[in-house]
């Protein structure tokens, strides 16, 4: 071997080598991660809050039904500045207040789903035992309408909580009066809740 060759020999021990690229995969193969080996996708976006809580259709039906569109804010049964479809804040957290408004019935309705969202995410949240479809739906419209802190609260929760069911769904006609006094409207809203809720 020649001077040339044998130097050459020497530089190449312990040369990094560069990696070789790895076989093309058949069209439709399915990659192997090994053992360890982290994959290199890119993290996962957080889910949206749609489908961390999606709305039933009923809660939506019920909720728009009973409240009903105002394009002005107007003073609820309780004496709260409301809008569009029973909102009482605005998606800023700001509370309506008297004078605003008008809003479209497409502006209501992007705070209507805002709203039920996160009435949704509270009962979710709070209720630890499993629900009914029909059953989330009665809540997330009972909660909609009484506030979260009232819902947690409530011996409507601790009965859920407990599993005993047909003792909460008692609990819906007990939540029929706005500031002191009775309201006809909530007597039917709260029995079209509890039939719900009972899966009637």
């Amino acid at each position: 071997m020649t001077l040339f060759a044998r130097l050459a020999a020497f530089l190449a021990v312990g040369r990094p080598q560069a990696p070789s690229a790895p076989p093309a995969l058949p069209p439709g193969a399915i990659p192997v991660v090994a053992v360890g080996e982290a994959p290199q996708a890119p993290p996962a976006a957080p889910l949206p809050m749609a489908d961390r809580a999606a709305i039933p259709t009923a809660a939506v039906d019920i909720v728009g039904r009973w409240e009903g569109f105002r394009a002005d804010a107007y003073l609820c049964p309780a004496k709260v500045w409301t809008i569009g479809y029973g909102t009482t804040r605005w998606g800023d957290r700001r509370p309506v207040q008297q004078g605003d408004g008008p809003v479209t019935e497409a502006e209501a309705r992007k705070l209507l789903m805002h709203d039920l969202h996160a009435a949704a995410m509270a009962v979710d949240g709070l209720v630890t035992v499993e629900l009914t479809e029909h059953q989330r739906a009665a809540l997330i419209s009972f909660v909609y309408n009484v506030g979260q802190g009232a819902f947690a609260r409530s011996t409507m929760l601790r009965h859920l909580n407990a599993g005993r069911m047909d003792s909460a769904a008692g609990e819906f006609t007990r939540w029929i009066n706005a500031g002191g006094v009775q309201v006809q409207g909530l007597v039917r809203r709260r029995a079209e809740e509890a039939t719900l809720f009972k899966g009637r």
